[in-house]
């Protein structure tokens, strides 16, 4: 399913604090893509991604708002990636909102992210 993101864990863990959780990312439409839908009063905080594309392009990582997060120029076949963690997080949307892959035409973006939501 384009656009999609299989996530694991529950949003908090039975004690409320925020669960890593884990997903593939299989964006491959034209245009945005939601790969983790927003959650109503909370964030979405990105700690590590790998995402590889299938042509050249610019993909831009943004918040179902409309904000750009991150803005990736990679080449074919080529990709990003990011080995954060909790102390050290990549990007994190504002409260209520998604978080989206915006691809150029023809490109299709795969890999992986861990995040929380909170």
């Amino acid at each position: 399913m384009p656009g999609t993101i299989k996530a694991l864990d529950p949003v908090l863990a039975a004690d409320g604090i925020a669960a890593i959780r884990f997903g593939s990312v299989s964006a491959t439409s034209d245009g945005l893509n939601t790969v983790i839908p927003g959650v109503t009063g909370r964030r979405i905080r990105v700690l590590g991604y790998v995402l590889v594309v299938t042509l050249a392009g610019t993909i831009q990582i943004e918040d179902t708002g409309g904000a750009i997060l991150a803005s990736f120029p990679v080449a074919a076949n080529g990709g990003v990636s990011y080995a954060g963690g909790i102390e050290a997080p990549a990007f994190q949307t504002d409260a209520d909102r998604g978080l989206a892959i915006r691809n150029p035409a023809g490109v299709d973006t795969l890999g992986h992210i861990t995040y929380v939501i909170f």
